[in-house]
C-alpha cells in the first residue's frame, strides 16, 4: 500500500477533455439548476461565481448543496466546481455489509451510457464510455464528437438508475410577441 502513496507515482490519466470553448456552452441549453435525488440524499447545484488561483476575476461555477443545506469544504467555503458531469450507471448491489446493508458498486468498466454535462449555466446531453480499467472516461456528443469541458475542476455524480433521478430546471421560455390586428 505504501507504493500507492509514493511521490514516485506518475500523474493519473486525464479523465476528460478540456477546451476554451466548452461543448455545453456552445451546443447546450441554459439551465437554472440541477439536482440528483439518491435514495438517501439530495445533491443540488446552482449557478454562482468564484475566483480561482489562476484567475484574478470571478468565473461562473456551480455551487453545491446537500439535503437542502450548503455543502461546505473544510475551510467553510461552499463547494464549487466549473463542471458537473452526471453519468447514468448501473450499480451492483450484491455486496451486503452486515451493519450498513447493500454497498453500491458502480459498473463503469467496459461500459457506456448517458452523460449529462453542466458548464457555466448550460446543459448538454451526451454519451460516456469507459473501455477498460486503465482507460479514461470519454465523453462524446450524441453525434460522436468529443465533449470539451471548461478548464478547471469537475465534480462527477453517478446516477444509479432506476433508484436515483436527475432534475434539470430550465428557464421559462420568453413569451412570443403576438400580432395585433386592427379591425
Amino acid at each position: 500500500m505504501q507504493e500507492f502513496y509514493s511521490a514516485q507515482q506518475p500523474a493519473p490519466t486525464a479523465q476528460f477533455t478540456y477546451g476554451d470553448s466548452p461543448s455545453a456552452v456552445a451546443q447546450g441549453v441554459p439551465v437554472l439548476s440541477l439536482s440528483v435525488k439518491y435514495p438517501e440524499t439530495l445533491s443540488a447545484w446552482e449557478p454562482g461565481t468564484a475566483v480561482f488561483a489562476w484567475s484574478a476575476s470571478s468565473e461562473p461555477v456551480w455551487l453545491r448543496s446537500q439535503n437542502g443545506r450548503i455543502h461546505n469544504q473544510q475551510n467553510d467555503e461552499q463547494i464549487y466546481t466549473k463542471n458537473v458531469v452526471v453519468l447514468e450507471v448501473t450499480h451492483d448491489l450484491s455486496f451486503r455489509d452486515p451493519r450498513y446493508g447493500p454497498i453500491p458498486k458502480a459498473e463503469l468498466i467496459d461500459n457506456t451510457g448517458v452523460a449529462h454535462i453542466f458548464t457555466n449555466g448550460y446543459y448538454l446531453k451526451a454519451v460516456w464510455t469507459k473501455a477498460g480499467i486503465k482507460s479514461p472516461i470519454r465523453l462524446t456528443t450524441e453525434a460522436g464528437s468529443p465533449v470539451l469541458l471548461a478548464a478547471g475542476n469537475t465534480w462527477v455524480e453517478l446516477l444509479d438508475l432506476p433508484r436515483s433521478s436527475l432534475k434539470v430546471v430550465e428557464p421559462e421560455p420568453e413569451p412570443t410577441p403576438t400580432e395585433s390586428t386592427d379591425e
